[in-house]
């Protein structure tokens, strides 16, 4: 092909792609897999098309006919995630955020910086709260169940946190059995049946609904098992005072 013809057929291709709407034309630029330069704006564009239906089958001809080649051209451009349309965009944005961030805001649930840990803490929460089962097990793969056990073991001197943690804990364990069961095997229950006895007001009103959340009615037999196993350590301590005194 001459560099005239090639010229003339850039021009057209130009022609066509201005006259389509923005989003339209992007499509068919990734689909052609082409460079094209910008056109002077004597060529009016056209209004955004209403046809969701050609949307959604030009991205359907996108991901099936794409050449390797133009798929390489992407990966090399930059690191922006790529987006499909075909595809609620708010999903795709939370399960890119929390591969990404989702580590980072866990850690930073123990910074040294009280602005960084409330951040963080806050952060979290909406994730928690906003996202179905699916985040919630994300999140559980980064040790996030674990890490609120950690975060409840260790944060004493903030009530707000406290209590939002425990929030937390009750979502992520109503909303699927075998978180309940990771948060167990942390040793969860046991914490917060000895955080019943030592903590009051708010906190203890919400550590008790925590552990109803947890146990489901057998709140009352834990709390007596728990009392009655101090009892037993106590009178064996007692015991084992006396015998030493013989």
């Amino acid at each position: 092909m001459s560099a005239v013809s090639s010229t003339e057929a850039d021009r057209k291709l130009n022609i066509a792609l201005h006259r389509m709407s923005p989003h339209i034309a992007e499509i068919m630029k990734d689909a052609i897999g082409v460079r094209v330069r910008p056109l002077s704006a004597t060529i009016p564009a056209a209004k955004m098309e209403e046809d969701s239906g050609v949307t959604e089958r030009l991205s359907q001809y996108v991901k099936t006919h794409r050449p390797e080649s133009a798929m390489e051209s992407i990966r090399e451009e930059g690191t922006k995630p790529v987006l499909d349309p075909s595809l609620p965009i708010v999903d795709q944005c939370r399960s890119r955020f929390l591969q990404e961030c989702g580590p980072h805001v866990l850690t930073g649930m123990f910074s040294p910086s009280w602005d960084i840990k409330h951040a963080c803490i806050l952060l979290l929460q909406d994730i928690v709260q906003y996202g179905n089962v699916s985040v919630h097990m994300k999140l559980s793969e980064f040790g996030c169940v674990k890490k609120l056990v950690d975060f409840l073991r260790v944060n004493t001197d903030d009530n707000l946190m406290e209590i939002t943690g425990l929030i937390m804990v009750q979502i992520l364990v109503s909303s699927d059995i075998r978180l309940k069961q990771v948060f167990n095997r942390h040793g969860g229950t046991r914490l917060l049946m000895a955080m019943s006895q030592f903590t009051s007001g708010e906190i203890k009103q919400e550590v008790t609904k925590t552990l109803k959340t947890v146990t489901r009615g057998k709140l009352f037999i834990l709390l007596w098992y728990f009392r009655l196993s101090k009892n037993i350590q106590a009178y064996a301590g007692g015991l084992s005072l006396a015998y030493v005194h013989k």
